[in-house]
């Protein structure tokens, strides 16, 4: 049992000050306790007096939350006090998905008026106890190792009273020189026995769970927005480089560093069956909300033959299985996507907050791993569209309103920046008239009901108006919410979570974020900058310009004009033809969106990259029309006369690298077609084959 000072708070708090052992955190009321230990245990090692944790269960027998250096303390029967008018603490089994709301909710055990402390602005703060999950705690006293300081500060204040005997420190002092290895008995308490951990939030004294949603809420809607310059908390460095190019290396290594960890390998038969595989994964990393197995730095993806020969490997085919993962859910985006401002999305929730207690189980491990996915997309510099980017960054910076800075919120919604802008000039005498529509859009209210209102009412409106065109009506604190934030989070064993690597990025989390959502292909003109096509040999474009004017039809400049044509172009080619054929391409691929502008280049850059994006560090993709010895496009001499004669267009995803045989090419301008049939001419011919080879090599990774 450890104590709670009343009577000599002041007094015991200057010396836990003194000894590094008392801090005071801003912490967002939905943080879980799991990632807020790794943090305080990290600042006691940062600090000057540079303690040392025997970290209890570095056998992988131990889950991450039943290792952490520190444990959590509760009230002892609800904070009354023993006989002796001493006020108990006991230890508290820590879950994975605890939080401070759950703390603050809970008056008996957390959040008793005992544990309220006022600041000198007048605001009330919650105060979290810890003790050191296993002895000794040591830390440096001039250059030696000290394991004495628990003792001290307990000789100091035995109990919560004065007393005239108190402060004879004269007990001996351990250091790692000392021969008696038992001087750390039981009887003495730890020194984290006093560990207090202010949360400086606008907690009132009587914390019931409504008071306590409410007081998140203030937290989370401001005063006001853009009226005052918000600037970011930033993380202590971690020494490692979190640009672009090296971004998915450092948070590997970051998620790792102290960690013993195996390498991550994902075997199956074809991209659908990794996926599947994969999301068990990510499903079994959630649930005891400890990512690190998939965050290693040795990881590979593998497809695998029916001899079991290894067909496809490289970051190629795990871009595409993530995405393919990531597409199960968007391919029924009715249920995951809640439709906004400008067609971005935020997270879709079952129920309302009032009845969150009964959303499913499954629903809740479904979300989580959806969060996850989008956090592994991003590292990959993959865009989780049609996510808003502006839900990112809310998460990224502790479900912060104010980090939706005006900038930001104008590169991706111009119109509700300049809303919000209008009624903050408007002010409280202003006409309401022209914000008719985005109340009845994204408040679903008359417009009148906000007729009358002061200046902090006017202000505050305009810190909702943003939070419901932006993120949608249910507040963060809905167990959907919270569901797919600890899966965002990724957090690992070592205390790492993946919101800092985004924070650590150059330029912070707005430059990431603008930066990886212009991997979207939205139309030819976004991957033409990358792409590098090789002619043939003059020969085959002589002979291409031959064929075509026997026909009558008009000569190309070259073959690369095919392709960028093809690749500018939208729609199906050959509809009956492609109807007859599609029921063997892959179900990861949307096909309902094959009539839109992009859907050809989207294709295309899929099936060389493994991915429906560029990448955000830019490499070229490179497309090679090849003669009839290349063994670049076939390595096997007897194979590649029949692939050339099939149209096989080769692929490498590892690469980024797609093989075009020149003489198929020149087989299909040769051809005679009928204007009354499928295809007419030899420009349909054309794009009909390399939009059907384009969609086969999608999802599959086969030899012949």
């Amino acid at each position: 049992m450890y104590i709670l000072f009343r009577f000599l708070k002041e007094s015991h708090s200057m010396e836990l000050e003194r000894w590094a052992l008392r801090f005071e955190e801003e912490v967002p009321i939905e943080s879980t306790l799991v990632d807020f230990i790794g943090h305080i245990a990290r600042r006691m090692e940062q600090s000057e007096m540079r303690y040392e944790f025997d970290r209890p269960g570095e056998s992988s027998a131990y889950l991450n939350h039943e290792a952490l250096p520190l444990v959590l303390l509760c009230l002892h029967n609800r904070g009354c006090e023993n006989t002796d008018g001493q006020v108990r603490l006991r230890r508290e089994p820590i879950e994975p998905e605890l939080t401070f709301s759950h703390l603050a909710a809970n008056v008996n055990m957390f959040a008793s008026y005992k544990c309220i402390e006022g600041t000198r602005l007048g605001q009330k703060r919650l105060v979290v106890h810890f003790a050191i999950s296993s002895q000794p705690l040591k830390g440096i006293i001039g250059d030696k190792i000290h394991s004495c300081i628990g003792r001290r500060v307990q000789a100091k204040f035995p109990k919560d009273q004065p007393d005239n005997e108190v402060g004879n420190n004269s007990e001996g002092c351990d250091t790692d020189e000392s021969t008696d290895e038992d001087t750390e008995s039981d009887e003495v308490p730890p020194v984290s026995q006093i560990t207090r951990t202010p949360v400086r939030k606008l907690l009132a004294s009587s914390l019931s769970r409504q008071m306590s949603l409410t007081t998140s809420i203030a937290a989370t809607f401001p005063g006001s927005v853009w009226r005052e310059f918000w600037e970011p908390i930033q993380p202590a460095s971690l020494d490692l480089p979190f640009e672009m190019e090296t971004f998915a290396e450092s948070v590997y290594e970051a998620a790792t560093t102290g960690s013993t960890v195996d390498r991550l390998e994902v075997d199956g038969d074809c991209v659908n069956s990794l996926a599947t595989a994969f999301i068990e994964m990510l499903r079994e990393c959630s649930n005891i909300g400890d990512f690190t197995k998939v965050l290693v730095p040795a990881r590979s993806f593998n497809v695998f033959g029916s001899t079991n020969a290894r067909l496809s490997f490289g970051i190629g085919v795990e871009r595409e299985v993530i995405y393919t993962c990531f597409g199960r859910f968007s391919a029924q985006s009715h249920l995951w996507f809640h439709e906004l401002a400008d067609k971005q999305s935020s997270i879709k929730t079952m129920h309302s907050i009032q009845s969150a207690r009964f959303v499913p189980n499954s629903r809740i491990q479904d979300l989580r791993v959806l969060g996850a996915l989008c956090a592994l997309m991003l590292i990959l510099g993959q865009a989780p569209s049609p996510f808003d980017p502006c839900m990112f960054q809310f998460i990224v910076h502790d479900c912060k309103l104010q980090s939706l800075n005006e900038a930001l919120v104008g590169a991706w919604h111009p119109e509700i920046r300049r809303t919000v802008l209008d009624w903050n000039a408007a002010g409280p005498e202003g006409n309401i008239a022209p914000f008719a529509a985005h109340f009845l859009t994204y408040h679903n209210q008359d417009p009148s009901v906000y007729q009358e209102r002061d200046m902090d009412s006017h202000n505050a409106i305009a810190s909702e108006m943003l939070y419901k065109a932006i993120l949608g009506p249910e507040m963060h604190l809905h167990v959907e919410w919270q569901a797919f934030m600890a899966g965002f989070r990724l957090s690992c064993r070592n205390g790492f979570s993946f919101p800092t690597a985004v924070k650590l990025f150059p330029g912070g989390s707005d430059a990431f974020l603008n930066i990886v959502w212009t991997s979207r292909i939205a139309n030819f003109g976004t991957i033409e900058p990358l792409l590098r096509i090789e002619e043939p040999a003059s020969t085959f474009l002589a002979s291409l310009e031959r064929a075509l004017r026997r026909f009558g039809e008009t000569p190309c400049a070259s073959f690369a004009s095919l392709l960028v044509k093809f690749l500018g172009g939208s729609g199906l080619p050959c509809p009956t033809l492609f109807d007859e054929v599609k029921g063997g391409f892959s179900p990861i691929v949307d096909l309902s969106c094959i009539q839109k502008e992009g859907f050809r280049a989207k294709a295309f850059s899929w099936a060389a990259t493994g991915a429906p994006f560029v990448d955000a560090n830019s490499e070229p993709i490179k497309v090679v029309f090849v003669d009839d010895d290349s063994i670049s496009y076939c390595s096997d001499s007897r194979n590649r006369p029949l692939m050339i004669e099939m149209g096989k267009i080769r692929f490498s995803t590892c690469f980024r690298s797609a093989f075009i045989p020149a003489s198929h090419v020149i087989a299909l301008a040769s051809r005679e077609y009928n204007a009354g049939s499928e295809p007419s001419d030899f420009h349909t011919a054309i794009n009909n084959w390399f939009l059907c080879e384009s969609l086969n090599a999608i999802g599959g990774h086969t030899v012949i």
